[in-house]
């Protein structure tokens, strides 16, 4: 179901207003896919944060939900297709403890491609803005810009990455399940080990801690395995950057640099892609969103990479990723947070800029 910032326009709403007509659709979906328990939708607006809107509370965060301290006892979640969505609200907010994205509706069905829902709600959980918020869900006017999330972001990218005018009916709501729920099913799988790196630098990749005075790609490896060995990860000496090159009319493609065929797997265990034509199909099971340490993170990374895994253009690689000058070739970008094709292909920044780098275990 989809509609426009003005919630009381929403079949489902039942007539009601703002954050009740939010509750009024998520709770008629929920029983219409027979699904059990109270759900309300993750929206904030001026009186009320999403955070104490799931633990069937009112108020502001700042003043602990209206309680004596500030309730924790919300989550965990899974997706309606039974993988884990995240651990507790504590964990999902201030860690931002994503194990896959939502991805799929009330019934279980996956909802195609990048979408976006309305949050208006920052990663913290709290209100973004009134007007980011359609003025408390009462307006469908362009001049507003409603806040919400990706079907497929983890990190903040779930619930504050995306912005549109109010007047869009392409907006869906993200409902949650209210309360305390029950422990999550088993979920880790074997498989190498990638990670995207806690420490950036630009696109002389020599120039960064760890990179044993190699230079290219030879240095993005060194730098890979120096954050694994650092970490304590088993074969360490095994990890190599996603990168792709370009140097002097030689063309060197990201998957082509990997020996073995996954699959690969997060540091928490879940899986990120079975194989390398999993790996560059255009979407991850879910994003690489750890570090070497296992702290969960959004980062921009240098990746120089297409969606099938091979170079994105002979400009994009910051000469063979031994250039920094700041008005010098570009480097191609991917989005840590995100699992469709953004992740290895999102953009391009200028070489002086500060990135992170992915490492897989080969």
């Amino acid at each position: 179901m989809q509609g426009n910032g003005n919630l009381n326009s929403w079949i489902d709403a039942g007539g009601k207003a703002g954050l009740e007509a939010g509750d009024a659709i998520c709770q008629s979906r929920a029983t219409a896919a027979g699904l059990t328990g109270t759900f309300v939708a993750w929206l904030s607006d001026d009186n009320n944060d999403a955070y104490c809107r799931v633990h069937n509370l009112t108020g502001k965060k700042s003043a602990n939900c209206g309680q004596g301290s500030l309730p924790v006892e919300a989550g965990p979640w899974v997706r309606t297709d039974g993988f884990p969505f995240s651990e507790t609200i504590d964990s999902l907010v201030n860690d931002g403890k994503v194990y896959a994205p939502v991805m799929y509706d009330e019934l279980g069905t996956l909802i195609p491609g990048s979408q976006n829902y309305l949050t208006g709600t920052k990663e913290d959980g709290t209100l973004s803005s009134t007007i980011a918020a359609c003025y408390n869900w009462t307006s469908n006017s362009g001049s507003a810009a409603g806040v919400g999330g990706y079907t497929i972001g983890t990190t903040y990218s779930w619930t504050h990455n995306y912005s549109a005018y109010c007047s869009s009916a392409l907006w869906h709501l993200l409902c949650l399940e209210t309360g305390e729920g029950l422990p999550l099913p088993s979920f880790a799988t074997d498989g190498k080990k990638v990670f995207v790196t806690s420490t950036s630098g630009n696109g002389n990749i020599g120039t960064w801690p760890g990179s044993g005075g190699m230079s290219g790609l030879a240095a993005g490896d060194a730098i890979c395995q120096s954050k694994a060995a650092e970490a304590g990860l088993a074969n360490s000496e095994k990890f190599k950057a996603w990168l792709s090159s370009y140097l002097s009319g030689t063309v060197v493609n990201a998957k082509d640099r990997l020996t073995s065929d996954g699959p690969w797997v997060r540091l928490d265990g879940v899986k990120v892609a079975d194989n390398k034509a999993d790996l560059t199909d255009g979407s991850l099971f879910t994003a690489i969103s750890q570090n070497e340490s296992g702290a969960y993170l959004s980062a921009t990374t240098w990746t120089g990479t297409y969606t099938n895994g091979n170079l994105n253009t002979i400009l994009s690689t910051c000469e063979g990723w031994t250039n920094s000058a700041p008005l010098r070739d570009e480097g191609s970008l991917g989005e840590s947070s995100l699992t469709d094709a953004n992740w290895t292909k999102t953009g391009y920044n200028p070489c002086s800029t500060l990135r992170h780098l992915y490492c897989f275990e080969d």
